[in-house]
Formats: structure tokens, C-alpha cells, sequence
């Protein structure tokens, strides 16, 4: 049942995706399921395929259904059919300028043929028009039909790596969070070990202490170390997050790889530490 339902989702989530663009094509004249990167980065199709999906995201949250294979194939299938359903919707809303309906005079095949053919391809910042795209239309509706996919797909990824409850599976809901301030490399590494090996007391240390006041000079390499608290809606059962982000003295990045989460025993609640 709960696959049905994430299908409805997505469904609904599909189709408002696909009317979307067909009124921001008609009112502008512009394509965003057509924005495309060095002519192979279907940027426009991969974004659309995943808003597409989104649906089955917020489902799965709702039902605190884990997504499965099965629902990984629905979501690839009902981000391709959105590309499917915006032309559709595209030629049976088409009007001539005398007044004459697109569906009234050509069968939709014939009209996806003509619309992929005559197509004009811009390049440039000034979109320069390079004249009709022929046969190669085909090639640039299969690359626009794989970014769908591949957007699915990415909406699948995105929803499989959404942390859940170790004990009753629902997904974890941010309660709070706490960011330190800059810290040395050392510091952030001495916090990083001891939220992951030290007992409760030593993690309530790590969330209450803060650094001795300092001015870093602008190239200096340090880091800031993000505290998330994260309940589970069901059980009630409270995870801790800590991220870390590192400056190498040019930019900011975020060091996935010492991401760190701790479960709490049942019954513990570390809310009081993040006031």
C-alpha cells in the first residue's frame, strides 16, 4: 500500500512539474527541461526529473516507508514520463494563430517529429540561433530523456541517504543544532575523537565548550564543527550529528568523510545541552 502511495505522490508531483513548464514555455518562450550544459549536461532535464520525483520523497517521509528497489524503478519511470507528459500537454494545448487546434490537424507522433526537428539550437551567452537541429533532435530529446532519469534517480539517492531511526526505521527530524566558532585543526580534531569515543558526559563537554578568543589572520587553515540533535518522530529517540567544515586558505569545504552520529540510549534527551 505504502508503494501505491508514494506512486500517487509522485504522480501528482509529475504533473505539476510538467504544467509548470509548458506555462513558463508559452508565457517566455523559454525550455527549462531543454537547459543544457557544453551541449551533453541536460542541467534542465536532471533538476525537472528530481522536482518529478520530489513526491515520493515527501511521501516516504510521511509514511516513514523506506524506499525500496521498487520504488527506486517508479521513480526513474515517473520522471521519463514527465518529459513524455509536458510534450503531450504541450501539443494538446497548442493553438495556431488562426485559431486552429494543434491536435485537430496532426496526430501526436507526427507532431513530436516535427517539434524535434525544426527545433532552432542556441549557443552563447547572446543564445546565437545556429539554425534547425534536423535528426540531431532525436539525439538531444535522448540525451533530455536520460537527464529525466538520471534526476529519478538522484531524487532516489537523495532520500536513501536521509539518516532514520535505529530502532524503529522512521527518519529523524532536526530538533536543534549548534555551531562552534573558528577553530584550529587541532581543536577540531581533539572534539571530533571525543564526541565519537568519549562517554555522555564527555559528549555534553564537547557541545558546552568553547574556544579562548583569537583573531585568525585570513589565509590561516581552521574549522568549523556543526552539532545537529535529531529525534525520531516515533520513539522519540534522539541521534547526534556532528559535521565539519575546513578552510585551506583559499575556500570553505565540507569534509563528508569525518561526518560523525552517535545514538542516544532510549530515554535520553540532550535538548538541554542546546539551549
Amino acid at each position: 500500500m505504502k508503494h501505491v502511495l508514494v506512486l500517487a505522490a509522485m504522480l501528482i508531483t509529475s504533473t505539476i512539474v510538467a504544467v509548470g513548464n509548458v506555462i513558463l514555455a508559452k508565457l517566455t518562450g523559454f525550455d527549462f527541461f531543454g537547459l543544457t550544459f557544453w551541449f551533453i549536461i541536460p542541467a534542465g532535464a536532471i533538476l525537472a526529473g528530481m522536482a518529478a520525483a520530489g513526491g515520493g520523497i515527501l511521501a516516504a517521509r510521511l509514511l516513514n516507508h523506506g524506499l525500496t528497489k521498487i520504488d527506486a524503478f517508479m521513480m526513474v519511470g515517473v520522471s521519463a514520463a514527465t518529459m513524455v507528459l509536458y510534450y503531450y500537454l504541450d501539443y494538446y494545448t497548442l493553438v495556431l494563430d488562426d485559431g486552429r487546434r494543434a491536435r485537430d490537424l496532426i496526430g501526436f507522433w507526427d507532431y513530436m517529429d516535427l517539434v524535434l526537428t525544426s527545433s532552432h539550437l542556441r549557443i552563447g551567452r547572446g543564445a546565437r540561433d545556429i539554425g534547425q537541429v534536423g535528426a540531431m533532435g532525436y539525439w538531444l530529446a535522448g540525451l533530455e530523456f536520460i537527464g529525466f532519469m538520471a534526476g529519478g534517480f538522484s531524487a532516489f539517492a537523495l532520500a536513501a541517504r536521509m539518516p532514520r531511526c535505529t530502532d524503529c526505521g522512521a527518519y529523524l527530524r532536526k530538533l536543534k543544532s549548534r555551531k562552534t566558532e573558528e577553530l584550529t585543526r587541532e581543536e577540531a580534531e581533539a572534539m571530533i575523537d571525543q564526541f565519537n569515543n568519549g562517554d555522555v558526559a564527555e559528549v555534553a563537554e564537547v557541545l558546552r565548550w568553547k574556544p579562548p578568543e583569537r583573531t585568525f589572520a585570513k589565509q590561516d587553515k581552521r574549522a568549523v564543527i556543526t552539532h545537529e540533535l535529531q529525534g525520531c518522530p516515533k520513539c522519540m529517540r534522539e541521534q547526534l550529528k556532528s559535521s565539519i567544515n575546513v578552510f585551506n586558505g583559499e575556500e570553505w569545504k565540507e569534509i563528508e568523510a569525518l561526518e560523525s552520529r552517535r545514538d542516544l540510549v532510549p530515554g535520553l534527551s540532550f535538548r538541554q545541552h542546546f539551549e
